[in-house]
């Protein structure tokens, strides 16, 4: 409803001033925008509360999310038709795990070339499991989150194995033919 003269993209904020009823948000860039109202929705990392309440930060909450996408023409029919038109959810003692159809590549929503999203939420140590997780083959630890293709083979052959395990035939399929499937580590903020 702005209009794409009000939409900047390419931008870092740095920081930001307050003064005199205004703000003005400063970027890595140099750039400047000032206004009456600073909206600090950035993200669990968020550059304006670290500058409000820099005490403040992200606890993990004993649980990852593991994510993966998977095309739909790779789906068997009898899962495409227990899961794909759905949101569906799949609970098991300690974990979940969900599902929902999205666009495939470009935005396609043509049948057969959209994909199926999936989040299987499960607990993981923070030591020392998680460090290992967040750690690539030649021993680097990605702190801030692994990249997807550093995320070492045996976690991921470890997910499947579980998947086959522990989920129903339809979850376990989506989860073994997820292309590359990625971790996040959940955490809680406590925001005063």
């Amino acid at each position: 409803r702005l209009g794409a003269d009000h939409i900047f993209t390419g931008e870092a904020l740095e920081r930001f001033t307050a003064a005199d009823g205004g703000v003005t948000a400063i970027c890595k860039s140099g750039r400047e925008f000032h206004g009456g109202v600073l909206i600090g929705a950035d993200g669990v990392r968020s550059t304006v509360r670290r500058q409000l309440l820099p005490d403040v930060e992200l606890v993990y909450s004993s649980y990852v999310g593991w994510r993966g996408m998977v095309e739909e023409r790779a789906l068997s029919p009898a899962t495409h038709a227990a899961l794909f038109h759905r949101f569906a959810w799949g609970l098991i003692p300690g974990e979940h795990i969900l599902g929902y159809p999205v666009p495939g590549a470009n935005d396609d929503l043509t049948p057969g070339r959209r994909r199926y999203s999936v989040v299987w939420y499960r607990p993981v140590d923070a030591e020392p499991a998680l460090r290992e997780m967040k750690t690539d083959a030649t021993g680097h630890l990605h702190q801030d989150g692994i990249p997807p293709q550093a995320i070492q083979p045996k976690f991921v052959t470890g997910l499947r194995r579980d998947a086959d395990e522990l989920l129903c035939s339809a979850w376990a399929e989506v989860v073994r033919k997820a292309d590359q499937p990625v971790f996040q580590p959940v955490g809680d903020l406590d925001s005063p």
